[in-house]
């Protein structure tokens, strides 16, 4: 349940969620605990068993220790953390550091990259094959003695494929075995093969566990599951030494210094705890959505080509180029006329900046401009309807059939 549902059609979820009631409730319980959890009187005492109780419940939800996840401001400083938290004090160590990571990835991930790389990094962008999914194989196979980072996200924002994150956490793991062996036999010229595996998996949990990815770094972020925003998390392996981005306190093992959120940490965690319980249910409500979706594309609008594939995929996701004649239509623009109609929808990720109007990742996809110009994004949710996919591919039909109205 959640808060009052407005006329508007809401098929943007990938860039963000609405609050759970269930959520707000809970926030609604603990807005009175205002202490600083740092002090050692009263208040600042039950706010550290508030944030003790928060984070035990999110290890306990997803299965991994508590004293190991790191509360941030969401999936971006999350992964800016990871990365360059990672890749920073191995340069800061002196020697090369080279990382390893996908030509698809969230901005935040590759953005950190590109200023790794002005910092002297090396950095491997590995591609993906025409529906997204990257090589195991070529994921190995670009690991050598420098590597220090391999991050790949779990299932990608834009075109919602999902990526073999576990095969991946194998190989690594007995690539690792067999460096560790050679370096016990005498064959490694030095220390080395001691990379650190991180994955985005911000727009996971509402369908896919988490349980168990074999990851070293995970990226989670509430406002891509029905929790507050402004509140994330990463994921640490106790074996995994970063960098800080920020310096001022003790808090988060460090990593993190300033006064927790106490609110939206308890929301957080909630959250977590709600997705859990109903996951099967929003996969199977979602699974019966994108399936009349495509039957309704295929039907009305035969010149929509599905972006990714189309089996390893999230459920809520659909992802379309339109083009006619060799010509994309304008998708940004399309995107404005069906917000004029009471449709929200997107293009590309709301976080990506770079050439405009073109989506890097579906030419990572081997899409032409054309198409990489020309795609819209629907996710859906729990609110999502069959009428609501009805209304949006019988307007899109409407506005792709009907010229352009004075003003427009």
């Amino acid at each position: 349940m959640f808060f009052t549902r407005n006329k508007r059609i809401y098929l943007d979820y990938a860039s963000a969620t609405p609050l759970s009631l269930r959520v707000w409730e809970r926030m609604e319980e603990v807005k009175d605990v205002y202490g600083n959890p740092s002090s050692v009187h009263g208040e600042g005492t039950e706010a550290k068993k508030l944030l003790k109780e928060s984070r035990d419940s999110i290890g306990k939800t997803l299965l991994l220790s508590s004293s190991e996840l790191i509360f941030t401001s969401g999936g971006t400083e999350s992964n800016n953390l990871a990365i360059l938290g990672v890749v920073r004090k191995a340069l800061a160590e002196g020697g090369s550091a080279h990382a390893v990571t996908t030509a698809i990835e969230h901005p935040s991930v590759l953005e950190c990259f590109f200023e790794l790389e002005r910092e002297g990094a090396e950095v491997t962008y590995l591609p993906v094959d025409k529906e997204g999914k990257v090589s195991v194989e070529d994921v190995r196979n670009a690991v050598k003695e420098e590597t220090v980072l391999v991050s790949v996200m779990y299932a990608n924002g834009e075109v919602g494929v999902i990526e073999p994150i576990r095969d991946i956490a194998r190989a690594l793991s007995e690539l690792k075995k067999v460096k560790a062996r050679e370096k016990t036999n005498g064959k490694a010229k030095r220390k080395g093969w001691n990379f650190v595996f991180h994955t985005d998996a911000s727009q996971a949990p509402l369908f896919l566990s988490v349980n168990g990815l074999g990851a070293d770094l995970i990226t989670l972020d509430a406002a891509k599951l029905y929790g507050p925003k402004g509140i994330g998390l990463l994921y640490k392996n106790h074996n995994v030494s970063l960098s800080p981005l920020f310096y001022g306190g003790g808090q988060e093992g460090t990593l993190r210094p300033g006064t927790e959120n106490l609110l939206l940490v308890a929301g957080f965690s909630e959250a977590l705890k709600e997705v859990e319980e109903k996951k099967k249910e929003h996969k199977r409500h979602a699974e019966k959505l994108q399936k009349y979706f495509y039957n309704l594309l295929e039907r009305d609008i035969p010149e929509a080509g599905i972006n990714g594939s189309k089996k390893q995929r999230l459920p809520n996701n659909v992802n379309i180029s339109l083009v006619r004649n060799g010509k994309g239509i304008d998708a940004e623009f399309l995107v404005v006329r069906l917000d004029r109609k009471g449709i929200a929808c997107g293009t590309r990720s709301a976080c990506q900046g770079r050439e405009e109007g073109i989506s890097y990742v579906l030419t990572a996809l081997g899409k032409n401009r054309e198409e990489s110009k020309s795609s819209l994004r629907f996710s859906f949710g729990k609110e999502t309807r069959k009428e609501d996919i009805e209304k949006t591919v019988s307007t899109i039909r409407e506005l792709l059939d009907t010229p352009l109205e004075v003003g427009e």
